[in-house]
């Protein structure tokens, strides 16, 4: 039973991933909550910055799910990003008059709060759940999360008339990110379970085809996510667009049916070989005693250290080094995706270009997870994961170059591949991180730990989105009648492309440190 509960927590912590995720669809409908607030580019990005705060500031979701299992924590956010959700829908249609900006940045801070307790939720469940293959499973469960802004953008097209387009669309939009977490998010709380050490086997042959395939139908909704993204950006089809959305339902079924593609052969042994290791106790008190071991000694093994949270910061050099890395490379990311609808803008490029940009580039975000958690589990005796890290800094570095050329020749197909590599680049990070989180520090104290980390993230996308981008965007910048902010030409974001592969130069650098700290450990792993 407890390996069959194992295999149903994977459909239901991907669709808490799905939910998680939602904060990805910001760049959809940001323009018009500039439009109807009269807002600043740098407002803008101080709303969104400050809502990846409630986002990536998860310590009390953190030390919630280590207190009180992952059903209540994945509950409790649902809830929480619905009413947050809701608020935002009341701006957006501006049924609450002209509230500041803060007001705006906390009610998102409130929605995206939820989201980051869904996410604790359903990671640090199968960060335990799979010790054995972490990357793999992580590398599945972050590709949807880096996917739900193009879903959601493309449910709500199909399923609100005009949505992504119009203000009427991106409206509805809000609305449909807080009913989705009432219903979606809710719902798989429930099936999210950490199992007894003794249930915790490594994924055999058949596991671990599975979780292939699991990939494959991630890979493939992404790809079928371009194309009708794309043809829905040329063709302005309310059918069209409800006939994409209908045909995303066998890919959501096709995941949800996971489980049932396992053998039943395999998990009847597994089944077999954990209650004969629960007849070999002796007593309960036996049980309790040995499963206290066992879980010592794999934190011994598949652990570099076993840190609480204070501890890693008073005495890991390791931690720092992490942080510094992910607070350079996903700081970087944010910045991007918080402005894609701005950057297009100012050299020209179609409005209706932006929702492509959008959709792409988490696609590239999904298929980025994937990679660096498929390549960097299968050739873990080879490579060390910090090294994998070193590779999506470099990668990253290389997209803000590409991302800078296209502001300087104002060309749109240039953007479009800077914002690919970038969006594949970013969601690397988030395959590797939660891993590395687990692998230097330990599972023990996991929820408080990974949410710490999560402040990289956070503290990153406000120095580079509110403090470089947006302060250089409206120094270059014309103000509007209305109060807003527009700027046009290629120094609204090419010195801030710069300026961001010099700050993934140094992410790199401190990877390389962290490679040579940990280098003993991963050649003995």
């Amino acid at each position: 039973m407890n390996e069959s509960q194992r295999w149903i927590g994977v459909p239901a912590s991907l669709f808490l991933e799905l939910c998680a995720g939602t904060p990805y669809a910001y760049g959809v409908y940001s323009g018009h909550l500039k439009g109807t607030l009269r807002l600043s580019q740098k407002e803008v990005n101080e709303i969104s910055s400050l809502g990846n705060v409630g986002l990536y500031l998860s310590l009390l979701g953190g030390v919630f799910y280590d207190r009180a299992g992952p059903k209540l924590t994945g509950l409790i956010g649902a809830i929480v990003s619905a009413f947050g959700y809701f608020l935002i829908f009341q701006v957006t249609a501006d049924n609450l008059g002209s509230p500041s900006v803060y007001t705006v940045a906390f009610l998102f801070a409130i929605a995206w709060q939820g989201c980051s307790w869904e996410d604790t939720a359903a990671i640090g469940t199968s960060v335990k759940n799979f010790p054995h293959d972490r990357g793999l499973v992580l590398g599945l469960l972050k590709s949807f999360f880096g996917l739900s802004g193009a879903i959601v953008s493309s449910l709500a097209a199909g399923f609100f008339p005009s949505s992504g387009k119009e203000v009427n669309g991106e409206i509805s939009l809000v609305m449909f990110l807080s009913v989705m977490q009432l219903t979606l998010g809710i719902g798989c709380s429930f099936f999210v379970n950490v199992l007894p050490f003794a249930s915790r086997k490594k994924l055999g042959y058949d596991g671990d085809k599975v979780f292939k395939k699991g990939y494959y139908i991630i890979g493939s909704l992404s790809l079928y996510l371009v194309f009708t993204t794309i043809l829905q950006a040329n063709i302005d089809s309310h059918t069209l667009a409800l006939v994409g959305s209908l045909l995303m339902i066998p890919f959501f079924v096709a995941l949800a049916g996971l489980p049932f593609l396992k053998s039943s052969t395999e998990e009847r042994i597994s089944e077999e070989s954990s209650l004969l290791d629960s007849r070999n106790n002796n007593n309960q008190l036996r049980d309790r005693t040995d499963e206290s071991e066992s879980l010592s000694a794999e934190s011994d093994q598949l652990s570099m250290e076993n840190l609480r949270p204070i501890e890693c910061l008073t005495r890991s050099l390791c931690f720092y080094l992490l942080f510094l890395s992910l607070f350079c490379g996903t700081g970087v990311g944010l910045m991007v995706i918080n402005n894609i609808s701005q950057i297009n803008k100012a050299i020209g490029g179609k409005s209706s270009f932006k929702i492509t940009l959008v959709s792409l580039m988490n696609v590239g975000n999904s298929y980025g997870r994937m990679i660096a958690g498929y390549l960097s589990e299968k050739y873990k005796g080879y490579i060390s994961r910090p090294v994998w890290l070193m590779y999506a800094l470099t990668s990253m570095c290389g997209s803000q170059c590409i991302l800078a050329l296209s502001q300087q020749e104002g060309s749109v197909p240039v953007l479009l591949v800077g914002t690919i590599l970038m969006g594949t680049s970013y969601g690397a990070f988030w395959a590797l991180g939660p891993t590395l989180c687990a692998e230097l520090f330990g599972t023990t104290h996991y929820g408080k730990n990974y949410a710490l980390l999560n402040l990289a993230p956070a503290l990153g996308g406000y120095v580079v989105s509110v403090c470089i981008a947006g302060y250089l965007y409206d120094f270059y910048g014309e103000v509007d009648e209305d109060g807003s902010t527009t700027c046009i030409g290629k120094n609204c974001f090419e010195s801030t492309f710069l300026i961001s592969a010099a700050l993934c130069v140094v992410g790199i650098f401190s990877c390389l440190m962290l490679q040579r700290r940990t280098q003993q450990w991963y050649a003995e792993y």
